[in-house]
């Protein structure tokens, strides 16, 4: 147990330099981007999942016609409030990614991060239909008007910043990650049957004017039989034909059900051992401030007044035979005979007794 808390205490240190400005990059960057070291920083983790909630019920609304008004041209724009919204939703988004960049101790690292990317994929688009909204006239003429809606498609990508707040959603990703071999299976086993089972039916049922009007009809027929969707736009209706449906639907029943246990075995081990982490995490914090309370104790015993260190201070701060020579405890440095007037503490504090307690755990 203690390894695995060297070890998780390792993988997270940070390197922030021994700048004037590192102490407030260290703490600007706990504050956007691990909510579980203040309150401070669980507010603005709450205050971001709000903000992402918030602007995609708003994207959904803005499509609806209902929501929309006509403006003295006769076109449809949307309402102001929704485009209210919007702004100060976006702003939040370009607040949060310029300073978790200001923030962050790599750069480089950050700029090359999935989820980094998937929240300027979420930012760029306002800010691109908000630079071409004023020409729309060549917009129109000029071809602009459809790379604008390619563009409006990107605002999906808001959706996914919600892995960042969810651990839930982090452990499906890692899974699938995990899990590429096992889909990359279930893909080839689902295409060697779809062309095998698509050419039967097409050749059996070419004549029957059933729907099956070529191979790549046919394997799309497949796959949502396989799949177990069954839309019921094509089906076959010669005997043949419906043999080969009955064979195909039990096979997808095979081919389906053979990776998911892997899959399913993938995701329940990640989601134990994030668990596991959290809970070291919360037993190494108790660990430390109950080791705080017996050096606060001790130097109580002793007569000493503890010193609070200050983060600014962190690489300067003094180590104890400096703190015990500016304190009363300074004759024990003068004579030795001097350690019989010190009173020793007769039992152990309590603190010291909880340390014990929870390093049994």
């Amino acid at each position: 147990m203690e390894s695995e808390c060297v070890k998780m205490q390792k993988e997270a240190e940070e390197e922030f330099g021994n700048h004037c400005m590192s102490r407030y990059q260290k703490c600007l960057w706990d504050l956007i981007e691990h909510p579980d070291t203040s309150s401070a920083a669980q507010f603005v983790s709450y205050i971001s999942m709000i903000f992402v909630v918030v602007s995609t019920i708003g994207m959904s609304l803005n499509t609806m016609p209902g929501m929309r008004i006509i403006d003295a041209n006769e076109n449809s724009v949307e309402h102001p409030m929704l485009a209210l919204n919007e702004a100060v939703c976006i702003a939040w988004f370009t607040l949060e990614y310029f300073l978790r960049l200001i923030g962050s101790p790599k750069k480089l690292d950050f700029l090359k991060n999935g989820l980094n990317a998937v929240d300027v994929l979420a930012i760029i688009p306002y800010y691109v239909e908000l630079g071409m909204s004023e020409e729309n006239e060549e917009e129109e003429d000029s071809g602009f008007k459809g790379i604008l809606q390619v563009f409006r498609v990107f605002k999906l990508a808001r959706i996914f910043k919600l892995a960042r707040h969810s651990s839930g959603l982090q452990s499906i990703v890692f899974t699938l990650r995990q899990s590429s071999r096992e889909l990359g299976l279930l893909i080839l086993f689902i295409g060697m049957a779809g062309l095998v089972f698509s050419s039967l039916c097409f050749y059996i049922e070419q004549d029957a004017d059933s729907g099956y009007t070529s191979i790549p009809t046919s394997f799309y027929w497949v796959v949502i039989t396989m799949t177990t969707v069954g839309y019921g736009d094509i089906f076959p209706v010669t005997g043949l034909g419906k043999l080969v449906g009955t064979f195909c639907a039990i096979s997808g029943a095979l081919v389906m059900s053979l990776p998911i246990p892997i899959i399913v075995s993938n995701f329940e081990r990640y989601y134990c051992e994030q668990n596991h982490n959290n809970s070291l995490k919360a037993r190494r914090a108790r660990i430390a401030a109950a080791r705080k309370e017996e050096e606060n104790a001790r130097f109580s015993d002793w007569g000493i007044q503890s010193v609070p260190t200050s983060p600014v201070q962190h690489h300067k701060e003094e180590n104890l035979v400096d703190m015990l020579r500016k304190e009363r405890g300074a004759a024990l440095f003068k004579s030795p005979s001097s350690v019989l007037q010190l009173p020793f503490p007769s039992s152990p504090s309590p603190s010291s007794t909880r340390i014990k307690n929870l390093e049994a755990l």
